[in-house]
């Protein structure tokens, strides 16, 4: 049996069967359209449905993402969670950041070197990507930003079985850093971090991290003399314990406000 990753015509099997390797489709893989100007011409100049004929074949068969045809084939950056970036087995890294815009991007892939990246909203929106070795770098020379949604970030081109990236660094066009996760999916679910301490250290950023059984976790280099969020979502019914409880802090459930207490990280 011929694996996702392996040739057959000239193709790639992963880019012309993406339901049953489980990658992203495209359009046009095999370049069937190329002539007439690809999926973009096809169905928005010529005005053909994705249900018609065209070319010998049906446009959604050919036009995928266009058509969003093979949308239950394969996972997309708007299936993760928000503000996490996940890399498929076929070089595709996702994103999800409807809140935020980014401008930019760095991170390293693990167990794989970086022949090159193309394509994704980095490339929609102009922006310069640079990858080789483990790093991969995006931003922008004239100010582009790719607007706050889900997606395709990037496709890389990688040698080697990648085992996931680290080094995250997302910023906005205010040159401020976006926290962003790595969301591995699958079976285990993806959620990799247990510890406050997990989470990235910074000498100007706290950060927070809800886990699905409700903990939330925390890293800060600051002491903390109180805190409020709002969960999106859920609504919480009561909140205690952690190290807001242990130090003595009021814990109001509907607000999530505390005030009055010092504590920090311990390593």
């Amino acid at each position: 049996m011929m694996s996702c990753d392996a040739s057959i015509g000239g193709y790639i099997i992963s880019d012309i069967c993406p339901v049953s390797c489980g990658s992203s489709p495209q359009d046009d893989p095999t370049g069937a359209y190329a002539g007439f100007g690809g999926c973009s011409t096809v169905i928005g100049t010529f005005g053909m449905a994705c249900d018609a004929a065209f070319g010998g074949y049906t446009v959604s068969n050919v036009c995928m993402t266009s058509c969003e045809s093979c949308g239950g084939g394969g996972p997309d950056g708007c299936d993760l969670p928000e503000l996490s970036i996940s890399l498929l087995n076929n070089g595709t890294v996702l994103y999800n950041s409807t809140s935020e815009i980014i401008a930019g991007f760095e991170f390293y892939v693990e167990g794989a070197t970086v022949n090159s990246g193309s394509g994704g909203d980095a490339a929609a929106s102009g922006m310069f990507i640079q990858a080789s070795g483990s790093t991969v770098l995006a931003f922008s020379l004239t100010g582009g930003t790719i607007p706050a949604g889900c997606g395709t970030l990037v496709n890389l081109d990688l040698s080697g079985d990648a085992t996931g990236l680290s080094g995250i660094v997302v910023s906005d066009p205010n040159a401020q850093p976006i926290y962003f996760e790595y969301y591995e999916g699958g079976d285990e679910g993806g959620d990799d971090i247990t510890d406050g301490c997990d989470l990235p250290d910074s000498e100007t950023t706290g950060y927070l991290h809800l886990v699905a059984d409700g903990s939330v976790l925390y890293n800060t280099p600051e002491d903390i003399g109180g805190f409020q969020f709002t969960v999106d979502g859920a609504s919480p019914t009561s909140a205690s314990g952690g190290d807001a409880g242990a130090i003595g802090m009021m814990i109001n459930a509907n607000t999530t406000q505390v005030t009055s207490a010092q504590i920090r990280c311990r390593r």
